[in-house]
């Protein structure tokens, strides 16, 4: 009689463990599910790309050095960073994610239509390889048409650009420069520097 009060204890014990195993199980399981990022916490063997947060000088896992003379103005909405390099010209930084901002043509494309098309250079496309980053640099002038996005566009004549796209495992960065022709000419030289000083 005693041996048998034993086991039956001994089954309950066990019923009631194997009871709280399955509910620590439905609740991690529901945990993950309302929170998938959860699953990849504390894991060493994931494999994800994930970008460091970006600085005035950083995005994407990719880094540059800041021409001297060119001045980190205040953040703007949509920017990585914005360079003052004189009152009418600046260096606008982009970073938007994984997998977007779209590919390299689209953008070379975008940017050569942000020019009226009978009033502009032949674009000059350059593609370059530094630090193991592929890197495609567009120069461009002519008329600028801006406004175009709240459907009040102004021509500006004898306006210059300078934009590139740098690739990034995760996701492009780009810089572009816009401004007086004159002064983005100035500007040409710092811009390829920069790019050059672009590392992992």
């Amino acid at each position: 009689m005693k041996t048998l009060l034993i086991l039956t204890l001994a089954f309950l014990i066990g019923c009631a463990s194997k009871s709280e195993q399955t509910e620590q199980s439905k609740a991690e399981t529901k945990s993950v599910q309302e929170n998938p990022h959860e699953s990849m916490r504390g894991n060493p063997h994931r494999k994800d790309k994930i970008a460091p947060k970006a600085t005035p000088n950083s995005a994407s896992g990719l880094s540059w050095e800041i021409p001297a003379h060119w001045k980190i103005d205040a953040s703007r909405s949509m920017r990585v960073a914005t360079y003052q390099i004189d009152t009418e010209t600046d260096c606008a930084v982009f970073y938007f994610g994984e997998g977007q901002g779209g590919d390299v043509q689209a953008n070379i494309d975008r940017w050569v239509g942000q020019f009226a098309e009978t009033d502009r250079t032949e674009p000059k496309v350059d593609k370059m390889v530094e630090n193991g980053i592929n890197i495609t640099l567009l120069s461009l002038q002519g008329t600028f048409i801006t406004g175009t996005m709240t459907g009040n566009p102004i021509p500006k004549p004898d306006f210059g650009m300078l934009a590139a796209v740098c690739e990034s495992e995760t996701g492009p960065v780009f810089f572009k420069i816009t401004g007086p022709e004159s002064e983005v000419k100035k500007s040409h030289e710092d811009f390829v520097s920069l790019l050059k000083s672009v590392k992992k």
